[in-house]
């Protein structure tokens, strides 16, 4: 028998028998998969049966999303009966400070009246009873303050006002919300948070309606903030299986002015930072396939190498067509398998854990650093405000009641610092006045 025959009968033997144990390999690998996916679907299956949904809609949700509501209706009407019993004694006691303080200002609004009242009836006895300078002696150096002449009775008063320096400026309304302030609040748009390595560098938005009131330190509350809306930026902790929120902005519109700052806090959830929620992964069957992949490429390459023949030095072996065939194939379904299992690897890269955050979740805001709330029309008003130009005071003491034009005042100049020496010279001698007129004045 031909050497060559015999070595060729023995390697067509060796390669059933790898042919025989590669698909039996690959039978026992597809049957541990398939049961592996069968008992992951009953599992998750048993899950969600075990742990349904919480219905986020209108039921009570607790922080265990296990859908037992029965203490969280009693924990929350008490603790909703509780804050009404405190709102109604924090109504009470205002109600009496406004009483007491509505008492002081009529008791204060009678003493304005009467002291009005007297001031009138002095001012009205001075008008009707003027009274003039007495005349100077010849000689002598006097004084003289001329100020606006008192309206007589039947006179008419020509004061001119400026309405810019009488014009009411807009009040300040804005109002300070401290640091550690906090408010219940509503999730209104939910969220699917980013719980990988990088999940703090991808943020998702996140909207909550603040409902009720907001505690202040010093065991106050107010409502100014009431139906107002904030936006906030999450990311997933894998650890905790929390969604951290961090605020962003608030807006609101308070008896119809606008509010829309930034601001800082984060959000709690049953007294923890963060919103409780349940880990999603949805990589596992990518990883089963590229591990699948994987294997067959390993098997392709042991396929390829069966049909190779080994030669001494200086030996010669001859290659035949079915070797040839089947290092082809080996190599070819390795290759694709190796480059199978790269792709099904990169696939399972982009996908991550999940923390999902559903709507109408009752969460507690919390701002972590004070700011004052800011109207936007107000602060536009006070920016178009310009200074006035000449105040009522001026413009009365300007024109007063000589009836002289303003410009014929002003070239006068101020006249309540000339003395009577500036317009009447005296002249020397005995009892003798000249009549003609002098370059500063007139002589009598």
């Amino acid at each position: 028998m031909n050497l060559n025959k015999l070595i060729r009968s023995k390697q067509r033997k060796l390669m059933v028998i790898i042919l025989c144990i590669v698909a039996v390999f690959v039978g026992v690998l597809y049957f541990l998969n398939r049961h592996a996916a069968e008992m992951s679907g009953s599992k998750s299956e048993t899950a969600e049966a075990a742990q349904p949904e919480p219905d986020l809609t209108g039921g009570t949700v607790t922080n265990t999303f296990d859908g037992s509501g029965q203490n969280s209706l009693l924990v929350d009407a008490q603790r909703r009966e509780k804050q009404t019993r405190e709102n109604l004694v924090t109504m009470q006691k205002d109600f009496k400070t406004l009483q007491d303080q509505v008492n002081v200002v009529l008791s204060n609004n009678q003493t304005l009246q009467q002291s009005v009242r007297e001031l009138l009836e002095k001012l009205a006895q001075q008008n009707t009873q003027p009274q003039f300078p007495a005349a100077p002696e010849v000689g002598s150096r006097t004084e003289y303050s001329l100020g606006p002449l008192p309206v007589l009775p039947g006179q008419i008063d020509n004061t001119l006002l400026d309405d810019l320096s009488i014009k009411n400026k807009n009040p300040d309304t804005s109002f300070w919300i401290p640091t550690g302030a906090f408010s219940d609040a509503i999730v209104i748009e939910g969220a699917d948070t980013n719980a990988s390595v990088r999940g703090e560098n991808n943020l998702v938005p996140m909207q909550f309606k603040l409902k009720g009131l907001v505690h202040l330190p010093g065991n106050q509350r107010t409502d100014r903030l009431d139906n107002c809306f904030v936006t906030a930026a999450a990311y997933g902790d894998i650890s905790s299986e929390r969604a951290l929120p961090q605020l962003q902005r608030l807006s609101c519109i308070i008896d119809g002015k606008h509010i829309d700052q930034p601001v800082k806090g984060h959000v709690a959830f049953y007294g923890k930072n963060g919103i409780r929620g349940v880990p999603v992964m949805r990589n596992g069957k990518i990883l089963g396939l590229a591990f699948t992949a994987g294997a067959l490429g390993g098997l392709g390459q042991s396929v390829s190498q069966v049909g190779q023949t080994v030669a001494g030095i200086g030996a010669t072996a001859s290659i035949s067509g079915g070797e040839v065939a089947r290092s082809a194939v080996g190599s070819g379904v390795g290759k694709a398998a190796d480059k199978l299992a790269d792709y099904y690897i990169e696939r399972a890269e982009q996908y991550h854990p999940i923390i999902p955050v559903g709507a109408a979740n009752r969460v507690e805001v919390v701002f972590i650093e004070g700011f004052r709330a800011k109207f936007i029309e107000d602060e536009e008003a006070r920016k178009a405000e310009k200074p006035p130009t000449q105040t009522a005071k001026d413009s009365a003491r300007t024109q007063g009641n000589t009836g002289l034009p303003p410009d014929l005042i002003g070239r006068l100049g101020d006249a309540t610092r000339l003395s009577m020496d500036d317009f009447v010279v005296p002249v020397s001698g005995k009892g003798r006045q000249s009549s003609e007129p002098t370059s500063q004045g007139v002589s009598p």
